[in-house]
């Protein structure tokens, strides 16, 4: 179970769904097939994000119809590939809960292999928790979705928001998720979308325009106390994506691979 969450219009969503397009692609050769459950946006747009990534024609393009011939060739031949290279399956119903959420992904796995899945976002799973409280209604909702994917043998990526203190904050951390501590220790790992964190002399000297269009993941699991990690990521200009960045002198961080 990995937590995704950072302040808003960040990425989260982005990298997230960027994630599942990556891991899709070819799944029948080693690819894993993966299952969206996009609770805020429609289907058509989770879609069409995906198309300019893989066609190169700007999201606003494609939604206006504002296209030259060229464009609507890498249009099509984007169709073509998600259509025949790409092993997803999407969703925007917006009244899932987590056992209607099961249910889903036991046929998914057994009927197609599915076995990763990005649910966007937690906070809309329609579970009826009665007499909870926020933070206690959050607690069992992530206690239910830890169960499930581990008896169905799933891997899920799970966005959630962070509180008001992380929002406000310099620097989130785990315990910034909007809800209860509990998230924290029931995700194995928690990815948290950032503004930029230099992490040495030379990155400490990047320009204040480069910086903008960059973001920062730390990686950590708080159940084993293990040390955060950090991956640089820059903002795909144009398009609902992030590249790869590797700091010129420095070493490199962990890399991420990345359908651009």
């Amino acid at each position: 179970l990995v937590y995704v969450t950072g302040k808003t219009g960040r990425g989260k969503s982005v990298f997230a769904n960027q994630l599942a397009l990556s891991l899709a692609h070819n799944a029948t050769v080693g690819g894993c097939p993966t299952a969206v459950y996009s609770m805020e946006m429609q289907r058509d747009s989770v879609l069409r994000r995906w198309l300019a990534n893989l066609s190169r024609v700007p999201t606003r393009a494609i939604r206006s119809g504002r296209i030259d011939d060229e464009q609507a060739g890498a249009i099509a031949a984007g169709i073509s590939r998600l259509d025949t290279e790409y092993n997803l399956f999407v969703s925007s119903f917006r009244r899932w809960t987590t056992a209607s959420l099961r249910a889903d992904l036991w046929r998914l796995k057994n009927e197609h292999g599915v076995n990763f899945f990005v649910l966007d976002y937690m906070e809309k799973i329609k579970d009826d928790i009665w007499g909870a409280k926020p933070h206690e209604r959050s607690a069992e909702i992530s206690d239910r979705l830890q169960d499930m994917v581990g008896e169905l043998g799933l891997t899920g990526v799970v966005i959630q928001r962070l509180n008001k203190e992380g929002q406000s904050g310099e620097v989130a951390e785990s315990h910034h998720m909007a809800g209860s501590m509990q998230l924290a220790f029931d995700s194995d790992l928690t990815i948290i979308v950032q503004d930029f964190i230099p992490r040495n002399d030379s990155e400490k000297m990047i320009g204040d325009e480069k910086k903008r269009n960059l973001v920062t993941l730390t990686l950590s699991k708080v159940r084993e106390e293990a040390a955060t990690r950090y991956v640089h990521l820059v903002k795909d200009a144009g398009f609902p994506a992030f590249k790869n960045y590797c700091s010129p002198k420095s070493a490199p961080p962990p890399n991420v691979t990345l359908t651009r």
